[in-house]
């Protein structure tokens, strides 16, 4: 059994937060979250960064890229199930309809 199969849970939040600990890790993202529009934290992943901080500094500047502290941070706009998010992504930008529909699956189950 791989890694990812062993990695879950049914609980929405913590799967949201494997899921997106695993897009860190395979896209090499110092740090990853995932907010309401508002910039209400969801989920996240990433060590020594304020991931609340960051989401809602990437909902709230209304630009898709720009300079916090050491990170280079990029902000799309997700729509999963009828519902406008923003993923902010500390280092890089991420293809946001697969993250869309992964997050789909999750609350789906």
């Amino acid at each position: 059994m791989n890694e990812r199969r062993n990695r879950r849970s049914e609980k929405a939040h913590e799967a949201m937060t494997l899921f997106l600990e695993s897009l860190r890790e395979k896209v090499g993202l110092a740090a990853v979250a995932l907010t309401t529009r508002d910039g209400l934290l969801v989920a996240g992943a990433g060590a020594n960064v304020d991931l609340e901080w960051m989401g809602a500094l990437g909902a709230s500047r209304g630009l898709s890229t720009f300079a916090w502290d050491e990170h280079t941070l990029h902000v799309q706009p997700l729509n999963v199930n009828n519902t406008e998010l923003r993923l902010t992504s500390a280092g890089k930008s991420v293809h946001a309809p697969s993250v869309a529909a992964g997050l789909a699956r999750i609350l789906a189950a």
